[in-house]
């Protein structure tokens, strides 16, 4: 499941690092394992608070008092006790029927969203009432995904059949605005044109969608192709569609919103550049769909960066910690992983790399989190692979215990070994390069100096977690995650110096979740 990469030759990658940019079509991209597309013979008629993943503490001290000073603690008891009486006051009960409400609506949601399809289990992505709250959206966000692949794909053949052309989603006449580059009538029929240059490696997943009126919807979306160059650019856009419907429920105005709304051109160049790390670790991976970040600006003088992670298709997988020691942060778990890679023969397996991997370690009980960005190519599917019910091991809690502690007779609690699919709601976070591991001795002063740097400046507030501690997480940079249409199928961990201080320690603060779309 693991490959670390060796140094490679140098003159090999100088060489690369020569190549020129070529005309659209230099260079012929790999091919992509097709995709079922979406089925739309079950189409209906057209007629909460989220938690923010990757944020809990990690690492550090197992006392507070070890990581900020009085007057710091007690305002984060403030900040607690706020946020109590704030989920006190929504019900009349205290924040008990609340707190059953969100219990019941949990358990209804597992039981309608993953499936187990002999042994294996499936994300029902379209169920989620979280991301398709009502049958109006489940039927807009199905047919536009349907609609999409068609587009993209054509009449492709499934399983020896000819894939059948879903209902027209839109009108004979669209009104439509977008940042993106608009040389046809409707955005089908530029995604259609788009296939030639990008070598069929343009997708779109609708990531949600919510009714926002009569005859209007939010839909979510993230998009991403691959540049036709010599080492194969990526790029990833994330952003917000508002589409107006007839009384027939076909779309006659769509607006298109960035999520990032500087310049265009300056975040396709920023993307599809050759970077360092990428010529260096030559043939190693595919250049990673990196997570979006939306740079804000800092205080003068700062230290630390501050910017946004607008929404996006998350894999979220736990584990209970085994202790700093163990150093089980350092690895994804072995659960995570749903598909095999071939790397070797001819022709070898293709895939599609994202990152950074995110790392959380929450308190009481001591559980890891980590955080993947799910590819559009993945997440595209009305049903996406999850992994095999259960694990197989020689014993019980063999294969992770080998994998993370290392210890050949503690057993591993399957409490708190989880796997889920989910849309990460938008982030404000602040950051400072760092050098080590999560679990590292030296990530508590990190950490306390970030918290304290910005409580002095003042400008964004930092956010409490419902324990009433600040949201601290770690961004592995050197790590990607390898996807095939199956799921996670391997983890690359680059070679980077330290003096790089190549990843990141990072503190929560305070943000509109919902801001920019549903």
């Amino acid at each position: 499941m693991y490959r670390r990469l060796p140094l490679p030759v140098l003159a090999a990658a100088a060489a690369f690092a020569r190549f020129p940019l070529p005309a659209a079509g230099f260079c012929p991209s790999r091919p992509r394992p097709p995709l079922a597309p979406v089925s739309t013979s079950a189409l209906p008629s057209t007629e909460e608070e989220t938690e923010v993943f990757g944020a809990k503490f990690f690492g550090g001290a197992a006392e507070k008092e070890s990581l900020f000073d009085d007057e710091a603690r007690a305002a984060e008891e403030r900040g607690a006790d706020l946020l109590r009486v704030r989920a006190a006051g929504r019900t009349s009960d205290g924040g008990g029927a609340a707190v059953a409400e969100r219990q019941r609506v949990g358990v209804e949601r597992k039981e309608a969203v993953y499936e187990d399809a002999g042994g294996y289990r499936i994300y029902n992505r379209f169920a989620d009432v979280e991301n398709f709250p009502d049958a109006r959206s489940r039927a807009m966000g199905r047919g536009l995904q349907a609609s999409v692949e068609y587009a993209l794909r054509g009449a492709e053949e499934e399983e020896g059949e000819a894939v059948p052309a879903p209902p027209a989603m839109y009108a004979a006449a669209v009104a439509w605005e977008s940042p993106l580059r608009k040389n046809h009538a409707d955005p089908l029929s530029e995604l259609a044109a788009s296939v030639p240059f990008y070598r069929s490696t343009v997708r779109l997943a609708v990531l949600s969608c919510a009714a926002v009126g009569p005859a209007a919807y939010a839909v979510r979306w993230t998009l991403s192709g691959v540049w036709p160059n010599p080492w194969e650019g990526s790029l990833t856009f994330t952003g917000v569609s508002t589409l107006a419907v007839d009384t027939a429920g076909r779309i006659v105005a769509q607006t298109d919103t960035l999520d990032d709304v500087r310049d265009f051109q300056f975040s396709v160049y920023d993307q599809i550049g050759p970077k360092f790390w990428d010529i260096y670790h030559l043939l190693m991976t595919p250049p990673a769909q990196r997570l979006p970040k939306i740079p804000l600006d800092a205080p003068l003088f700062a230290n630390y960066a501050v910017y946004e992670i607008p929404p996006h298709a998350s894999l979220c997988a736990t584990l209970p910690d085994p202790g700093r020691n163990k150093r089980a942060t350092q690895t994804l778990p072995m659960h995570a992983f749903a598909a095999y890679i071939r790397t070797a023969g001819n022709p070898a397996q293709s895939y599609e790399t994202t990152g950074p991997i995110t790392i959380a370690i929450a308190k009481k009980p001591n559980i890891i989190t980590w955080s993947v960005p799910v590819p559009p190519s993945v997440y595209r599917a009305a049903r996406v692979p999850l992994g095999e019910t259960e694990v197989a091991t020689d014993a019980p809690g063999t294969l992770e215990r080998n994998a993370y502690t290392g210890d050949s007779e503690a057993t591993l609690d399957d409490e708190g070994r989880t796997l889920t699919y989910a849309v990460a709601p938008r982030r404000r976070v602040a950051t400072v390069p760092f050098a080590g591991t999560p679990q590292d001795d030296a990530v508590a002063e990190v950490r306390r100096k970030l918290y304290e740097s910005v409580v002095k400046d003042g400008k964004y507030a930092v956010k409490i977690g419902e324990d009433g501690r600040p949201l601290f997480f770690y961004r592995q940079n050197n790590a990607v995650a390898c996807w095939t249409d199956d799921g996670l199928g391997m983890g690359v961990y680059a070679w980077i110096p330290r003096i790089v201080k190549c990843h990141e320690v990072g503190l929560e603060l305070e943000c509109d979740e919902g801001g920019g779309g549903p």
